[in-house]
């Protein structure tokens, strides 16, 4: 469970996560921090599950890669994703500045613009942890396909919004079809029971 002097730190920050998800995730990274490997976010906002990620490493530092455009959700399908174009974006949300006085670690690293193009020179990765909260279909897809042949044995993906009901105004249907239509095709442990909002896959 995430310490409460954490939890409340993070909160006060502004971030989106109950603190349900918060101590899940703060839960399967801890055990991911025995793993050899980077850990990695996509999908960062202010920063508050980045902090979560840190505070995790800080006794056993890796490279923390965070990634976000820093100026909102990129274009979406409105056939399926309810989020738009332009989503998170402005000072007081998605910032590049704030995450950097947030996330103040020397094993972090910022890398802005869209995903896929900001994963561009670590296709050589070994990753151990991976949190996407993307919010779109085709931002989650193209995380899943080059993370996922990336991650080592044991390592997870950790999917935010992939739980939402779709009556739910965070209710993000383009993550879970991303999700299930990779997965359909690969044999992950795929977990979701007990999780009101969230899912993983563990690569075994």
């Amino acid at each position: 469970m995430c310490p409460s002097e954490l939890q409340q730190l993070i909160f006060d920050h502004g971030s989106l996560l109950n603190p349900r998800r918060l101590n899940a995730l703060y839960s399967i990274a801890s055990e991911c921090a025995k793993f050899s490997g980077e850990f990695w976010e996509c999908g960062v906002y202010r920063g508050g599950s980045a902090r979560a990620l840190a505070e995790v490493l800080k006794d056993s530092p890796r490279p923390l890669r965070l990634f976000d455009t820093f100026t909102g959700l990129p274009e979406a399908d409105p056939s399926i994703d309810l989020h738009g174009l332009g989503e998170f974006k402005g000072e007081f949300q998605a910032s590049r500045q704030l995450v950097d006085s947030f996330v103040k670690f020397p094993f972090v690293s910022v890398h802005p613009g869209l995903i896929p193009e900001s994963f561009h020179g670590l296709e050589d990765s070994h990753i151990a942890f991976c949190h996407v909260d993307v919010d779109l279909y085709r931002s989650t897809r193209d995380v899943i396909e080059f993370v996922w042949p990336r991650l080592v044995l044991g390592g997870v993906m950790v999917f935010d919004d992939y739980q939402w009901p779709e009556s739910n105004d965070q209710s993000c249907p383009g993550t879970r079809m991303a999700v299930d239509e990779y997965f359909a095709h690969v044999s992950p442990v795929f977990r979701t029971e007990g999780w009101p909002e969230q899912a993983m896959a563990v690569k075994e």
